[in-house]
């Protein structure tokens, strides 16, 4: 069984306790970390999971409600009374290797941890336990969403992103589809979908369970019931879990 967990279904906006996009994806004791928003380590605290049973984290793109996450994560790994010294690898867009960098250049060895930490940006790989495939998103220039094959299931997260035709097919087929909701039905926004235009992928993509999140304040602000659609319809809280 996969198991799937909100860690963080907001942005950088503070609204309703909700942390900053991160997910957690469980299975077969690997633990598999998508995206990682400022809140990681306490949500991670809060599912009784701590740093050094991280095995895998996936970075979408380079906002710091996506990413701040890990410096505070690889802040604390450097703590060998609390942690083991269990690998790690960190893996998503292109240029995520320098990015890190850049980042180690302010703040030196204190980003340092004494782990073997592997940094890959491959847009398809395959690990002992699962295969992803990276696609380009319309956000940001490097964003990118991602599609996992694990279990015999196939999940698909789009990072943020506004609507393309694309995203039908990159979706075809998911067991599970989590959609970044951060625009209000009828709002101009870019870089963000509304509720109406992820449904209508969904639709189109024939997927199995779709779950909203990355709520903006008031983009959460819809009611669709399940019953009238042939796929379960989840609109993300923090902590929440889904089975697959």
């Amino acid at each position: 069984m996969v198991k799937f967990t909100v860690l963080g279904s907001g942005s950088a906006v503070q609204y309703e306790n909700r942390g900053a996009s991160s997910y957690l994806l469980k299975y077969n004791n690997k633990n598999i970390i998508l995206d990682a928003g400022f809140c990681l380590l306490d949500r991670l605290e809060k599912v009784s999971v701590f740093a050094d049973e991280i095995d895998y984290i996936f970075i979408s793109h380079k906002h710091p409600d996506h990413f701040m996450g890990l410096v505070h994560f690889l802040f604390a790994r450097k703590n060998k009374s609390s942690y083991s010294n269990n690998h790690l690898t960190v893996f998503g867009f292109k240029g995520l290797k320098s990015y890190i960098c850049e980042f180690k250049k302010i703040l030196g060895h204190w980003l340092e941890p004494e782990i073997d930490i592997k940094i890959i940006e491959d847009t398809k790989f395959s690990f002992d336990d699962f295969e992803y495939e990276l696609f380009k998103t319309v956000h940001s220039d490097e964003s990118v969403g991602i599609k996992i094959y694990i279990a015999g299931k196939k999940i698909v997260y789009t990072g943020d992103s506004e609507y393309f035709d694309d995203l039908i097919h990159h979706s075809y087929g998911a067991d599970l589809f989590i959609a970044d909701c951060g625009k209000i039905k009828g709002e101009t926004m870019s870089g963000h979908m509304s509720y109406d235009e992820i449904l209508n992928i969904a639709v189109s993509a024939d997927v199995k369970n779709l779950l909203f999140s990355h709520f903006y304040p008031n983009s959460d602000k819809f009611e669709i019931s399940s019953n009238n659609y042939n796929f379960n319809i989840f609109k993300a809280r923090d902590l929440m879990s889904i089975f697959l």
